[in-house]
């Protein structure tokens, strides 16, 4: 697929406009993480590297059901059980937003 910004620019393809981009959002966490840990804000770190894994594990099942790997029972109950699991551990960081609700058929 092929993205143009106007029409005085040549096409950038899609995949490669997202890779750019990813690149960008990785650097900027690494610098992030690297900073707080030289500071000594260990305890910010974690709270980061668990909410990134929540919303990679939430992404990850929202992949499986486009993909047809689970229906939207499975990616209901995938939710439910993050849902769950987070709120029992009362960790203000990783909270479940009505975000995840949308996606819930």
């Amino acid at each position: 697929m092929m993205c143009s910004r106007s029409s005085s620019r040549a096409p950038v393809r899609l995949d490669a406009m997202s890779r750019s981009a990813a690149s960008r959002q990785a650097r900027h966490g690494r610098q992030r993480v690297a900073g707080a840990v030289a500071a000594g804000r260990l305890a910010e770190v974690r709270d980061y590297c668990e909410t990134d894994v929540l919303n990679t594990y939430l992404l990850y099942q929202r992949f499986r059901l486009m993909r047809g790997e689970i229906d939207a029972g499975g990616y209901a109950a995938e939710v439910s059980l993050a849902r769950e699991r987070i709120t029992s551990t009362g960790a203000p960081h990783c909270r479940p937003t009505r975000a995840w609700d949308a996606n819930v058929a």
